[in-house]
């Protein structure tokens, strides 16, 4: 849907030192334990957002740890 948007993916080949850019959007696989639809967020040029803020692009202490498959889009 992103791509239909106009979005296009990131080649990222080190996320922790990934640099994200305004309407910049991340796409997170589940992880086992984690939610089955995995997670979504935006990044407003401050902070990244989903349905909370977040104090990064990993959303949680779960993400964090299982650091699961994940895709950076751009507008």
């Amino acid at each position: 849907m992103l791509l239909r948007l106009g979005f296009h993916q990131l080649t990222v080949e080190d996320s922790d030192k990934f640099i994200p850019m305004k309407g910049d959007v991340v796409v997170l696989q589940p992880y086992e334990g984690g939610n089955p639809s995995g997670h979504i967020a935006a990044f407003d040029g401050r902070i990244w957002i989903s349905d909370f803020r977040q104090i990064d692009f990993w959303s949680g202490p779960g993400y964090r740890r299982k650091r699961p498959a994940h895709v950076f889009y751009r507008p």
